[in-house]
């Protein structure tokens, strides 16, 4: 199950950064994972990271609402 991730375009389906927020898009809904200011870190490859992860996390069937607590959590 693959899971797209983007810093410089909304997807329809995958997970984006939106100026200061990454969102995960499913083709029916938009889902906030966290806001960038909540990671503590800085620059767009670090955002990256953290889309990767959490792709993966969504393939592995990890809620977003984990997602959310462990992004915070970790950074």
């Amino acid at each position: 199950n693959v899971v797209y991730f983007s810093s410089s375009r909304s997807l329809e389906r995958g997970i984006y950064l939106d100026g200061e927020e990454i969102l995960y898009a499913d083709g029916r809904k938009k889902q906030l994972l966290c806001r960038t200011e909540e990671l503590n870190i800085f620059g767009v490859h670090n955002y990256e990271n953290v889309m990767a992860a959490a792709a993966m996390a969504i393939s592995f069937g990890v809620s977003i609402e984990q997602i959310h607590a462990a992004a915070r959590i970790m950074m």
